[in-house]
């Protein structure tokens, strides 16, 4: 696997899109952030043509304008394998290396394009506490609000939490989640779905 997030080309649009066949079967295509009355298309490759005529079919939207960037750049971070205490986070693409004698839990996730890498120091720090809470007690269901990629979830998961529930109001942060869970086999202990955290 290739890492598909090298370039991303970004088209902000005015409005928030239909479901678009012409769109969403390109195998370029990343996804949708929404966010309010406003939302961006994220590709892999140049997408103009493509993204004019979704417009031109579509009525109530607007092309404001169109970036491009590195995966790294969109995140602020690198998208490499990082160690928090005993767990061990990699990008699919960058499968991590066996053996040494290390003991360290390996959990696969695709950043996609939503909220960074798992690096944000509050991220790290969650993923800190969690593990110290796991060495001290048995801990058998975890709430994880505003999940963006998962990484929290998956950590519990894979520290032995068993019902694990993970939500966000971001349709496309919640598809990344399952992508994440499934990359790990989680399915059976990680349920995630859409909703706003207050409700």
């Amino acid at each position: 696997m290739i890492n598909p997030y090298e370039n991303l080309y970004i088209y902000y649009l005015n409005g928030i899109p239909k479901p678009d066949p012409a769109v969403e079967k390109s195998p370029d295509f990343l996804g949708t952030w929404v966010e309010e009355e406003m939302a961006f298309l994220f590709f892999s490759s140049p997408q103009e043509e493509r993204v004019r005529n979704l417009v031109m079919r579509q009525t109530g939207l607007e092309l404001v304008d169109t970036y491009e960037m590195t995966g790294e750049e969109w995140h602020g971070d690198r998208i490499e394998p990082y160690q928090v205490e005993q767990l061990r986070i990699s990008p699919p693409w960058l499968a991590p290396e066996r053996g040494n004698g290390e003991e360290r839990i390996d959990i696969s996730m695709d950043p996609g394009v939503v909220f960074g890498t798992g690096r944000h120091p509050t991220t790290e720090e969650c993923l800190v506490l969690v593990q110290r809470i796991l060495k001290k007690e048995t801990i058998t269901s975890v709430l994880d609000i505003g999940t963006g990629t998962g990484l929290l979830s998956l950590g519990a998961a894979a520290l032995g939490c068993r019902r694990v529930l993970a939500c966000d109001f971001n349709y496309l942060a919640v598809r990344t989640c399952q992508n994440n869970v499934r990359l790990n086999c989680f399915q059976d202990r990680v349920l995630v779905f859409q909703a706003r955290g207050e409700q």
